[in-house]
């Protein structure tokens, strides 16, 4: 996966998580896949901050949004799960599947329901970042 967000970040897009994690641990992930050059996300908004900003709400991705003066329909989240949907319809910002990480016909279910897209692999979540 992080082949496709190096390519998306040449290609000029930003890159932002928002997770349940704490900072320091989505950081510790990231320097563990990188090769020689570190790569980080341009955002981490993980655990750290007040649960009035944490996933579901809508106040990190508005946050994301303003830092990079962005419109809602510019942005896009990719979550595995219903609170990163929650999030985005809260914020207005559209939501692609992250389907490649489990396969629970329920969770499946709901995601292609409620998503734009359901992304069943990273090859396929490659392809799309990238068009």
């Amino acid at each position: 996966i992080l082949n496709a967000l190096k390519e998306y970040r040449r290609a000029g897009g930003k890159i932002a998580v928002v997770s349940h994690s704490e900072r320091e641990l989505i950081e510790r992930d990231y320097r563990a896949r990188s090769d020689r050059a570190l790569f980080l996300p341009d955002v981490i908004h993980g655990w750290d901050y007040d649960e009035t900003e944490r996933k579901p709400s809508p106040v990190p991705v508005k946050k994301i949004i303003e830092r990079f003066d962005l419109k809602e329909e510019e942005a896009l989240i990719i979550d595995d799960l219903k609170p990163g949907v929650l999030m985005g319809k809260a914020s207005g910002v559209p939501v692609a599947a992250a389907g490649w990480g489990h396969a629970i016909p329920q969770i499946r279910e709901y995601m292609e329901k409620n998503c734009i897209t359901y992304l069943e692999s990273v090859s396929q979540f490659h392809r799309f970042i990238l068009t």
